[in-house]
């Protein structure tokens, strides 16, 4: 399988803290070049048939579906799955092995997130087909990369493409289906007692490639590892993009 991380070439600062970071896996991983924001343009994109003009896309979220769009590209074309990450990600100390007992739990896998953003809810179902629970976690991301007792729960809804795996048919079809991307929003639970069973439902609009991938992921055939065994570091004052405005009640 090849692994991919993806990088902007105006951001060597974060390779360089990918590689620091993660330097035992390196020689099994590529540098994808990101697309940089400043060489896209809304307009362009929809001239391209990548977005439609009601999407509520700005530069930077442009920028970071084409990234993932163009792997989904490679993945379909060489028909083997493969491996994406983002650059501001941390492995867990024995990934190689971890990843494998993941795959191999999971042979009918379409999509696998290995690591998402642990400062938003994860919903899933434990068992497939079943009710969906809704997940919320602590601040104490470190504590998971020590975890060695894995679930693979089936996965509804995330936040942060950090690190998963995709086969060339997942490819093909979030290629089919999330472009050219459009308004709409995933229905995520609020809830409104900390105890009870009580939320309302509010929409997580469709600002960024993570909802559009969970607003299909009930059509594919995905799971997510927990505890997860990778971790971005979601830093919002070193982050492209900026945080709020796309909550909205139902």
């Amino acid at each position: 399988m090849k692994n991919y991380v993806i990088s902007l070439a105006s951001r060597p600062d974060r390779l360089a803290q990918f590689n620091a970071i993660n330097a035992p896996f390196l020689d099994q991983i590529t540098v994808f070049p990101a697309t940089d924001k400043n060489d896209v343009s809304k307009q362009a994109c929809i001239d391209a048939g990548i977005v439609l003009n009601d999407a509520d896309y700005d530069d930077t979220a442009l920028a970071v579906a084409m990234s993932h769009l163009r792997l989904w590209q490679l993945c379909r074309d060489i028909g083997e799955p493969i491996m994406v990450m983002e650059d501001d990600v941390h492995l867990s100390p024995d990934f190689w092995k971890d990843r494998e007992q993941a795959l191999t739990t999971n042979p009918d896998y379409d999509f696998l997130a290995l690591g998402f953003n642990t400062d938003w809810p994860l919903e899933v179902a434990f068992v497939p087909g079943s009710m969906k629970a809704t997940i919320i976690f602590d601040e104490e991301q470190p504590k998971f990369l020590k975890g060695r007792a894995f679930c693979y729960p089936q996965l509804s809804a995330f936040a942060g493409c950090c690190c998963y795996v995709i086969t060339p048919a997942c490819a093909k079809f979030f290629m089919e289906n999330i472009f050219p991307i459009k308004d709409g929003y995933y229905a995520l639970r609020y809830f409104t007692s900390p105890v009870c069973r009580e939320f309302t439902r509010i929409r997580w609009t469709n600002v960024g490639i993570d909802v559009a991938i969970s607003m299909v992921l009930q059509d594919v055939r995905s799971y997510v590892c927990l505890p997860p065994i990778a971790i971005p570091g979601n830093d919002w004052s070193s982050s492209s993009f900026e945080r709020g405005g796309h909550l909205i009640s139902l």
